[in-house]
């Protein structure tokens, strides 16, 4: 993503006491196989800056609690199929870009899990399966 529009986006605030909007199925269909797309391979990091820059490209980006643009860390290294791999995750709320530029909450979330994988050479990488609701 280019760094003007970080900063167009960066001071959006969306009113979570709004009427929350559906993503259309047809974008959240595309915005699911860009995901995949993203997430289908082993990663040396959680892939979460792509998975935004490509649900951006949709008109709908991630929030906080307090309708800021999302900002935050993910957390956890567990091994996939070890005891706590299966506390890592995050639903992460989304607003979608409304005909007037303004954006709404929407009825959708990212729901993200996350777990590692040893790969030859002893190097970490992770899995990580994504999808908006």
């Amino acid at each position: 993503m280019n760094w003007y529009k970080k900063i167009a986006i960066a001071s959006v605030i969306v009113d979570l006491q709004a009427k929350p909007v559906p993503i259309p199925a047809a974008k959240k269909s595309k915005i699911n196989s860009a995901i995949h797309d993203l997430t289908m391979n082993t990663q040396d990091l959680i892939p979460i800056q792509q998975i935004f820059d490509a649900m951006t490209g949709f008109g709908v980006i991630a929030v906080n609690e307090d309708g800021t643009v999302w900002d935050g860390m993910l957390m956890g290294t567990k091994e996939c199929g070890t005891e706590g791999a299966d506390q890592q995750k995050a639903s992460i709320d989304l607003a979608v870009r409304l005909e007037d530029g303004s954006f709404a909450p929407a009825r959708s979330v990212l729901y993200m899990t996350w777990c590692t994988k040893n790969v030859p050479g002893g190097a970490r990488r992770y899995e990580t399966v994504a999808y908006v609701t």
